[in-house]
C-alpha cells in the first residue's frame, strides 16, 4: 500500500472521530492492508496516536476480519479467545466489546479493516453494523483511488529522474575524463599520488551514484558481481569514507567487526549501500551522538547492523520508508532506502528497520540490518 497523502490522513482521522460520535463507541482504529508483508497496520487509532499497531492476519480480532473478510461484533472480548490484552497493556486503554468490519474495494480485494471500541449504550446493534459496513466501503474507495494516484504521480517522477540521472551521467563522464586527462599530465611526489588515486576513485563513485538513480527510476535491477568476500574488510574500507565525515561533525563512529565468515558481495555496490545508511544516520545525529557499525554471524546468515542514538524516525513514515520519494528526514531525497534495499536484495539478502522516536522521557534510536547468506565453509 503506497503512502497515502496528508488529505487522506485528515480524512481517516476526521472519519474516526465521527464514527466514534455517531456510532456511540469510545474508540475508533483504521487498520490498512500492507500487501509486502502481508500484515495491517494501525493508520488512525484513537487514543494511541504515538503507537503503530502492526498485525499479522488472521491475528487478533483485527487480524481474523483482515484474513476473512468478514465482519465480527462480539459483545465482550474477555470470552473471545481471538483478544489479546497486549495493547490494551501498552495503551492504558480497557477494551470491552468491539465491532470490526472490513475496508474492501470494487473487486472485493482486502484494503484494510476498522474497528469500533465499547459502545456506550449496551451492545453494537445490526442497524451499527450496516452503517459502520458503509462508511468501511467509501474509505476503501478513498484509500484506492489515492494510493493509483500516488503511483500514477511516482511513475511521473520517476521518469523524469531516470531522464536527469541519464543527463548527469553522460555530462559527469565527460568531465571525469578531461580531469582525469590532467591529473595525469601533473608531476607530483609518491606520496600526492595515493591523494590523486582516491580523488579518481570518489569522481568514479559519482557515475557509479548517478547510475544507480538511472537504474532505479527505469526498474532495473542492480548489476552485481558477487565474489566470495570478508564482509568486514569491506566494512572497514567502506567506513574510511565517511569517518573524516563524523569526526569534523564531533559525532562517533564505531566499527565493531564479529565473526562473519565469506560472504557473495560486490564490493563496490555494497559500499553504496553502505554509505546511503551512514549518511541517514549522520542526518538523524545532529550535532552529537554515536553509530555503531557491527557484524554478527547468526546461524548460516551473517547481520551487518547500524544503530545510531539520534532522533529517530516518525512511526508513521515507517511502513512507506523503503518507497520512492518518502524520506525520515526535510532534505533527503526518498531514494537513498530504496535504492540499498534492491541493492541488498541483489545481494540475496534482506534489510529490516527498527525505529524510535526521541521524546521527553526515552531516548531515540534506529536500527538498520542488512542479512545476508554466508557461504557454505565445508
Amino acid at each position: 500500500m503506497g503512502q497515502l497523502t496528508q488529505d487522506l490522513d485528515a480524512f481517516l482521522v476526521h472519519m474516526a472521530e465521527g464514527l466514534s460520535s455517531v456510532l456511540g463507541a469510545e474508540r475508533t482504529s483504521i487498520f490498512i492492508y500492507d500487501a509486502e508483508t502481508n500484515e495491517i497496520w494501525s493508520k488512525v487509532a484513537q487514543k494511541l496516536e504515538s503507537q503503530t499497531i502492526r498485525l499479522t492476519l488472521d491475528q487478533g480480532i483485527a487480524g481474523r476480519v483482515a484474513s476473512t473478510k468478514t465482519k465480527l461484533n462480539i459483545t465482550d472480548v474477555a470470552q473471545n479467545q481471538l483478544w489479546s490484552p497486549d495493547v490494551d497493556r501498552v495503551s492504558g486503554f480497557q477494551t470491552r466489546s468491539v465491532l470490526c468490519v472490513p475496508m474492501l474495494d470494487s473487486h472485493s480485494d482486502l484494503v484494510g479493516v476498522i474497528e469500533v471500541m465499547n459502545k456506550r449504550n449496551g451492545n453494537f446493534s445490526v442497524e451499527d453494523e450496516a452503517l459502520l459496513g458503509l462508511f468501511a466501503s467509501f474509505a476503501a474507495a478513498m484509500v484506492r483511488n489515492t494510493v493509483l494516484e500516488d503511483q500514477v504521480r511516482q511513475k511521473d517522477r520517476l521518469a523524469a529522474t531516470g531522464s536527469m540521472a541519464g543527463s548527469l551521467v553522460h555530462d559527469i563522464r565527460n568531465i571525469i575524463t578531461l580531469v582525469r586527462g590532467y591529473s595525469e599530465l601533473l608531476h607530483v611526489a609518491p606520496e600526492q599520488k595515493e591523494i590523486i588515486g582516491i580523488i579518481h576513485d570518489e569522481m568514479d563513485r559519482l557515475v557509479e551514484m548517478c547510475e544507480e538513480v538511472l537504474d532505479f527510476a527505469k526498474n532495473r535491477p542492480p548489476a552485481v558481481l558477487l565474489v566470495a568476500t570478508d564482509l568486514n574488510a569491506v566494512v572497514e574500507k567502506s567506513l574510511q569514507l565517511v569517518r573524516r565525515d563524523y569526526e569534523m561533525a564531533g559525532l562517533e563512529l564505531k566499527f565493531t567487526p564479529g565473526a562473519s565468515g565469506l560472504v557473495d558481495l560486490d564490493t563496490s555496490k555494497l559500499p553504496r549501500a553502505i554509505y546511503n545508511i551512514t549518511r541517514n544516520a549522520r542526518r538523524a545525529l545532529e550535532s552529537k551522538g554515536t553509530l555503531t557499525v557491527s557484524t554478527h554471524r547468526v546461524d548460516d546468515t551473517v547481520e551487518l547492523r547500524f544503530e545510531d542514538d539520534g532522533t529517530g524516525i516518525d512511526p508513521e513514515l515507517l511502513p512507506n520508508l523503503f518507497e520512492p520519494f518518502v524520506s525520515g528526514t526535510p532534505d533527503g531525497t526518498g531514494l537513498g532506502l530504496p535504492i540499498t534495499k534492491r541493492i541488498v536484495e541483489a545481494h540475496g539478502g534482506r534489510i529490516e528497520l527498527e525505529s524510535q522516536l526521541r521524546q521527553k522521557d526515552q531516548p531515540g534510536g534506529t536500527r538498520v540490518t542488512f542479512i545476508f547468506p554466508v557461504l557454505d565453509e565445508s
